[in-house]
């Protein structure tokens, strides 16, 4: 592997693999380490070779001088976190000879791959509530007013918005899938489930099934002015939701 040739054939002109990966523009002004080293044809110059980047800890990275390429999903708000344990932790650690069989640590690899899930929220028994409604003053977001209703099972906000209705349901002890999109650019698919975190604050988790995008929604229901926040996780390249106010 390398130059772009791949079991003997040339898939990338090396020529053009030199010119795209090589410092093309200057990117100092920034502040992580591993984002001011220079940027290529769409890709990052690194402390170790070169790499592309996807929103929030997306990585194809490629190191030519030790024969490595390494392939990362995840959800992640700090991602020079991750090169950095990458540099502190892995690049050291490469031999030039294989490393032995591991079978019990494929084992646990394995299991723990086939295990990876999106964690239900943890909270208190569940306690129906009758339906809810709040209406907002004018906000950026457009969202008019929210209904929120609670029953054993699942519980489920309902937003009135410039767009019309949206409902988000979640599930007690389990998640519900809602096609649901508020101020996100579009709407997504997501699963969402709901505990009670406190005797009046009712927390729904909920996570984009076709993205990296996770949200936070806590209803507080003794708190007259400000019965809804949201904390957004990994939101990059998303419209924040103004504080909202009731009217």
């Amino acid at each position: 592997m390398g130059q772009g040739n791949h079991n003997g054939q040339q898939l990338i002109p090396t020529d053009y693999l030199a010119e795209a990966t090589k410092r093309q523009s200057d990117n100092s002004m920034n502040e992580a380490p591993d984002w001011k080293l220079g940027y290529g044809y769409q890709f990052w110059r690194s402390a170790h070779g070169f790499r592309g980047d996807g929103a929030c800890g997306q990585y194809a990275i490629v190191v030519p001088e030790k024969d490595l390429a390494i392939a990362i999903t995840s959800c992640i708000e700090n991602m020079q976190n991750v090169l950095t344990i990458l540099w502190n932790e892995l690049i050291p650690a490469l031999e030039d000879v294989p490393l032995p069989e591991n079978p019990a640590g494929n084992e646990r690899l394995l299991a723990t791959a086939s295990n990876l899930s999106m964690p239900i929220m943890q909270g208190t028994a569940q306690r129906p509530v009758p339906r809810q409604s709040f209406t907002f003053k004018p906000n950026p977001a457009g969202i008019h007013s929210l209904s929120v209703e609670a029953g054993e099972d699942e519980c489920a906000l309902t937003f009135h918005t410039n767009r019309g209705v949206e409902q988000l349901r979640a599930g007690f002890g389990s998640h519900r899938v809602s096609t649901f999109q508020l101020t996100d650019p579009m709407a997504h698919p997501t699963a969402a489930s709901a505990a009670w975190v406190a005797d009046d604050v009712l927390e729904i988790q909920s996570f984009c099934l076709d993205g990296t995008y996770r949200n936070t929604y806590q209803i507080r229901f003794n708190d007259p002015e400000h019965p809804l926040k949201r904390t957004m996780r990994c939101s990059l390249l998303r419209p924040a939701m103004a504080e909202l106010t009731v009217g």
